[in-house]
C-alpha cells in the first residue's frame, strides 16, 4: 500500500514538474513573443505589432499574459489614432474576468480611457457632460482599491527596460507599489480640472513631485487667469519636452497673454511680451503675429521708423500669414508721412505681389488716391 502511494505521489509530482515547466516555458515563449510585439510598435511597424499581439492574445489564456497583450494592444491602436479600437480593447481588458480588478494593466487601461475622455477621443455615445463625474469617480474607487493592496502584483518579470509610454514617463511590468497610485492621483486631479473642481486638483498635484504635476498646476493657473504663473511652470518644463509640445503651448500662452494686455491696454507689458515671442521663435506663426501686432502698435503711436521695422520682420518671416496685412500697412505708412511716390509703388506692386488676395480692390483704391495726391498735392 505504501508502495502504491509513493507511486502515486512520484506521478503527481511527475506531472506537478511536467506542468510547471510547460508552463514556465509557455511563459518564456510569451515574454518572446510581446517584446517582438514592442519592438515592432518601438520601430513604428504598427500593423505588425497588432497582428502579433492579437496572436499572443489567442494563444495565452493566463491573465498575466492576456493583460499586458490587451493594453499594449490598446496601446497601439491609440498610437495609429483609431481611437474606437483602442476604447474596445482596453474594455475588454477591464471586463475579463479572468483579470482580477486590482490588476495594475487593467489599472493602466482605466486610465487611458478616462485620457481618451478628457481628449474628447471617445466616441460621441461616450463623452457628454455627466462623462466626467463617472471617470472620476472611477478613479476614486481605483485609488481606494490600490491603497488597501499596498504591494502590486509583479506579473512577469522581464529583463528589458520599459518601454510602455504613459503621461511622458516610461512604465515597464516591474512597477513599485507607489506608482500606479501616482498615475492614478494624477488622472484624477487632470479630471478635477476637467470639472473645474481647481482647489481640489492643485492639492494633489502639490502632494506629486512630477512634470505632468507641473504641468496640471500650469493648466489650473491658466484656467483661473494667472498667466505670469503658468507661463513660468510651463518654461521651467521647455527643458524636458523632447517632443516640442511644451514649447508651442510655452509660446501659444505667452501670445495668448500679450493678447490680453493689449486688449487691457498695458501695452508696455504686451509689447515686452511680443519682442520675447520674436527672440524665442522668429520664424513661426507666433513670431510673425507678434511682430505684425508691434508694427500695428507703433503705426498707432505713430513711431514709423519702429513700425517700418517690425513690418520688414512680419514679411521676412517664413510662415506668410500677414505679409498682405503688412505690405498694405507699408504703403499706408508712406502715404501718412505723405510719401506718395513710395505709397504708390506699394499699392501698385501689391497685385502682382498677392494676385489672388481678396485686397486687390482696396490696394487699387489706394493707388488711385496716391496717384490724385501726386498730381494735386505734389
Amino acid at each position: 500500500m505504501k508502495k502504491f502511494l509513493l507511486v502515486v505521489l512520484a506521478l503527481i509530482l511527475i506531472v506537478c514538474g511536467i506542468y510547471g515547466i510547460d508552463n514556465y516555458s509557455k511563459l518564456k515563449q510569451a515574454k518572446s513573443d510581446l517584446s517582438e510585439a514592442v519592438l515592432s510598435v518601438n520601430e513604428n511597424q504598427y500593423d505588425d505589432a497588432i497582428e502579433k499581439l492579437k496572436t499572443v492574445i489567442a494563444a495565452y489564456p493566463h491573465s498575466m499574459v492576456k493583460a499586458p497583450a490587451l493594453y499594449l494592444l490598446a496601446d497601439t491602436y491609440e498610437k495609429q489614432e483609431r481611437y474606437a479600437a483602442a476604447v474596445e480593447t482596453h474594455r475588454l481588458l477591464i471586463t475579463h474576468e479572468h483579470i482580477p480588478v486590482n490588476n495594475d494593466w487593467l489599472i493602466l487601461s482605466i486610465i487611458a480611457l478616462s485620457k481618451l475622455y478628457r481628449n474628447d477621443l471617445l466616441p460621441l455615445s461616450e463623452g457628454g457632460d455627466e462623462a466626467v463625474y463617472r471617470y472620476i469617480h472611477t478613479i476614486e474607487n481605483a485609488i481606494a482599491l490600490k491603497k488597501e493592496h499596498l504591494s502590486l502584483s509583479p506579473l512577469i518579470q522581464w529583463d528589458e527596460k520599459p518601454f510602455i509610454s504613459l503621461q511622458n514617463n516610461l512604465v515597464s511590468l516591474k512597477l513599485d507599489k507607489n506608482e500606479i497610485l501616482k498615475y492614478l492621483e494624477t488622472e484624477l486631479a487632470f479630471l478635477y480640472i476637467k470639472a473645474k473642481r481647481y482647489e481640489e486638483a492643485a492639492i494633489i498635484f502639490s502632494e506629486l513631485n512630477t512634470n505632468a504635476a507641473r504641468f496640471g498646476m500650469a493648466q489650473i493657473y491658466f484656467e483661473m487667469g494667472k498667466y505670469r504663473n503658468g507661463i513660468t511652470l510651463l518654461k521651467e518644463l521647455t527643458v524636458y519636452d523632447t517632443k516640442g509640445k511644451i514649447n508651442i503651448l510655452y509660446l501659444d500662452k505667452m501670445y495668448e497673454y500679450a493678447e490680453l494686455l493689449f486688449e487691457k491696454e498695458y501695452y508696455r507689458e504686451a509689447v515686452d511680451i511680443y519682442m520675447k515671442i520674436i527672440s524665442l521663435s522668429h520664424n513661426s506663426r507666433y513670431g510673425e503675429f507678434s511682430s505684425y501686432k508691434l508694427s500695428i502698435y507703433y503705426y498707432s503711436s505713430e513711431d514709423y521708423k519702429n513700425a517700418h521695422r517690425y513690418v520688414d520682420t512680419t514679411m521676412t518671416n517664413s510662415i506668410f500669414l500677414r505679409d498682405e496685412d503688412s505690405y498694405l500697412l507699408k504703403g499706408y505708412m508712406y502715404y501718412d508721412v505723405r510719401d506718395y511716390y513710395r505709397a504708390l509703388k506699394v499699392f501698385d506692386d501689391f497685385p502682382k505681389r498677392f494676385p489672388q488676395s481678396q485686397k486687390v480692390q482696396t490696394a487699387r483704391a489706394w493707388k488711385l488716391m496716391c496717384e490724385r495726391s501726386i498730381k494735386y498735392l505734389g
